[in-house]
């Protein structure tokens, strides 16, 4: 089975060269949070009128979106800033950006135990700055920087085994 389009929703334009990364989307309110890496924005969407609704600003190269539907937040990894942003889906007013490794990027959940992991593409001229980090979401903090073997990209959580998985790009494992 391929995919095949159903239509389109006009978001706003880039304001500099880049485009999109991450998106997720929330049930409880049917809406996308799209990250709009060259706004420096999550852009919202309807996803039941299916229209823009409107933008979260000043996430500095924002590279994605993660939502938990159990404990009702989105997360955001704000590449440009070192930092990931946490807030409600219908209160963005009550952001809050938690300073994490360098360059985040990938995003994953514990909503057990209310761990966000950051896959922390770092920076090759900066050594040992391939990291992960974990952030305590009640705290609001982050507690632990840990560093890994290579340039990171994606992250999931398992809840059977309940543990985390960090793909490393370069080199591959």
């Amino acid at each position: 089975m391929s995919l095949k389009s159903e239509g389109f929703i006009e978001l706003p334009e880039n304001s500099q060269p880049g485009g999109f990364d991450h998106a997720a989307f929330h049930a409880q309110t049917n809406r996308m949070f799209v990250a709009h890496t060259s706004n420096d924005r999550i852009d919202i969407i309807d996803c039941v009128e299916e229209v823009y609704l409107y933008s979260i600003p000043d996430l500095k190269g924002v590279a994605g979106a993660l939502v938990s539907d159990e404990m009702n937040l989105v997360f955001t990894s704000n590449r440009g800033e070192n930092s990931v942003g946490i807030f409600t889906p219908l209160d963005e007013q009550e952001l809050v950006k938690i300073p994490v490794g360098i360059h985040p990027n990938g995003l994953s959940f514990d909503s057990k135990r209310g761990l966000l992991l950051a896959a922390n593409v770092g920076d090759p001229e900066i050594p040992g700055s391939f990291t992960v980090s974990m952030v305590d979401i009640q705290k609001r903090k982050m507690i632990h920087d840990v560093p890994v073997p290579g340039r990171t990209r994606w992250t999931i959580f398992d809840p059977r085994t309940r543990e985390f998985f960090v793909n490393i790009a370069d080199p591959a494992q």
